[in-house]
C-alpha cells in the first residue's frame, strides 16, 4: 500500500496524542453485488482482517473509533488483535451484523517519545429513544405526519459510544476528555434524518454536562456541501449547501429553512407544526447546541478532504473529526491517497485497502 503523509510535518518537542476513526466495512456489507469491480477474494473477511488491523497500526493512534464492526468479529479477532499491541476497548452493537467500537491505548509505545498511556474513567453506548423521549414532552399525535416522522427515527437507530479518558504523558498534567463515536444514518434519501440524528446526539452530549474537551468522530454519511444538483437535492445554480448534520455540528444550529430540516424537508410536517402552533425552530426537537466543534480537517488543511469514500459510483468526503474548538488545538492530519493511486484497481475496496473508507486521523496538542 501506498504510504499516506501528514500534513504539516511535526517535531518530535511537540507533544500531542492521535485519534483516529475507520469506517472498517462490515462483512455483512462486502459482497460482490455491492462491489461488483473487486478482485475475487479481497472481500472475504480472512483477506481483509490484517489489512483492517494494518490500516489502523501503521498511523499509531492513541485513541481509535471504528465503524460497521461486527460483535462476532470484534470478541473473536479484534479484541485479541489489537490487545496483542497494547490496546483496550469495548465494543456496541447497531443491529445484527454491525457496530461501533472504540480502543485506546493503556501501555507506552517505546518508540513514542511523549510515553502516552490512557486510562478509562467511563465507557458506555448511548441510545436515544425517541418514543420515549416524546412521550414526556406530550407531543405526540397518533397517525400525524410528526408522528410518522418520530416512527421513521425510531426505527432508525440514534446511538453513539462515549468514553472518558485521561491521557497521560510522560511528567505532563493528565488531559481529561470525552471522546464520541457514531455512524449516522447512511441513505442519501433522507439527509433530514442525519440532521435529526445529529440534533438528538449533541443534545444528549449537552445534557450529560461533561465540563471537558469532546472528541466526536466517525462516519456521518453526509458531505461537507454540495454545488450542484442531484437526485437527492436541488441547488439553485451559483450557490452551494452544507449538508445539514455538518452544518449543525459546526455551526450550532440548524434553521428550519434549510433544506435538510425535517421541517423545510417534508411540508405536511411543516403545516402540522403551524396548525398546531407549535414552534418550527425547535420542533420536532432542538436543532441548536453549545458545543462549539470545528473539523480539524478543516483548520488544519483549510478545507475537508476531496473524498474518504472511494468507490466506482461515489467518490465524497462522509467521515469527519470535530472537537472543542475552544479546549483542544488540532495541530496535524493524515492526507488522504491521491486518485490516481486508487483508481490503478478501479476504486475500494481493493488488493491493498480492505474498506470503501480510508481511515481518517488528527493529532491534538497535550497542556504541558
Amino acid at each position: 500500500a501506498t504510504a499516506r503523509k501528514w500534513f504539516p510535518q511535526q517535531s518530535a518537542s511537540q507533544p500531542s496524542f492521535r485519534v483516529l476513526t475507520f469506517n472498517m466495512l462490515a462483512p455483512k456489507y462486502a459482497v460482490f453485488q455491492q462491489f461488483p469491480y473487486a478482485t475475487p477474494g479481497v472481500l472475504s473477511f480472512e483477506y481483509r482482517r490484517s489489512l483492517i488491523t494494518a490500516e489502523v497500526l501503521r498511523h499509531q493512534p492513541h485513541i481509535f473509533a471504528l465503524q460497521e464492526i461486527a460483535e462476532t468479529e470484534y470478541k473473536q479477532c479484534f479484541q485479541y488483535d489489537f490487545a496483542a499491541q497494547g490496546y483496550a476497548g469495548f465494543h456496541s452493537a447497531k443491529w445484527v451484523g454491525d457496530g461501533l467500537a472504540l480502543f485506546w491505548r493503556t501501555r507506552k509505545n517505546p518508540e513514542d517519545p511523549n510515553g502516552i498511556r490512557i486510562e478509562v474513567e467511563s465507557q458506555s453506548l448511548q441510545k436515544i429513544t425517541i418514543k420515549h423521549l416524546f412521550k414526556r414532552r406530550h407531543i405526540r399525535s397518533v397517525d400525524s405526519p410528526v408522528d410518522k416522522f418520530l416512527d421513521l427515527m425510531e426505527r432508525l437507530p440514534t446511538i453513539f459510544q462515549i468514553g472518558i479518558f485521561n491521557i497521560f504523558s510522560n511528567d505532563n498534567p493528565p488531559l481529561r476528555i470525552a471522546l464520541c463515536n457514531t455512524h449516522l444514518h447512511w441513505d442519501p434519501m433522507e439527509p433530514h434524518v442525519k440532521s435529526a440524528q445529529m440534533a438528538l446526539i449533541c443534545s444528549r452530549l449537552e445534557s450529560l454536562n461533561l465540563d471537558i474537551p469532546i472528541i466526536f468522530l466517525g462516519d456521518f454519511n453526509s458531505l461537507p456541501f454540495k454545488t450542484t444538483s442531484d437526485q437527492f437535492d436541488t441547488i439553485p445554480e451559483g450557490t452551494q449547501i452544507e449538508s445539514g448534520a455538518y452544518h449543525l455540528a459546526t455551526k450550532g444550529r440548524l434553521p428550519w429553512t434549510h433544506v435538510h430540516h425535517p421541517i423545510s424537508r417534508q411540508q405536511n410536517l411543516r403545516n402540522w407544526c403551524e396548525q398546531h402552533n407549535k414552534l418550527i425552530d425547535d420542533f420536532p426537537f432542538s436543532f441548536h447546541h453549545n458545543l462549539e466543534l470545528s473539523s480539524a480537517y478543516l483548520d488544519v488543511m483549510g478545507a475537508e478532504p476531496k473524498f474518504t469514500n472511494f468507490t466506482q459510483d461515489f467518490k465524497g468526503t462522509l467521515d469527519y473529526i470535530f472537537y472543542s474548538r475552544s479546549r483542544l488545538k488540532a495541530v496535524g492530519v493524515l492526507e488522504m491517497l491521491e486518485e490516481s493511486v486508487l483508481i490503478d484497481q478501479i476504486a475500494l475496496p481493493n488488493s491493498w485497502y480492505p474498506s470503501d473508507h480510508l481511515s481518517i486521523a488528527a493529532d491534538f496538542l497535550l497542556p504541558v
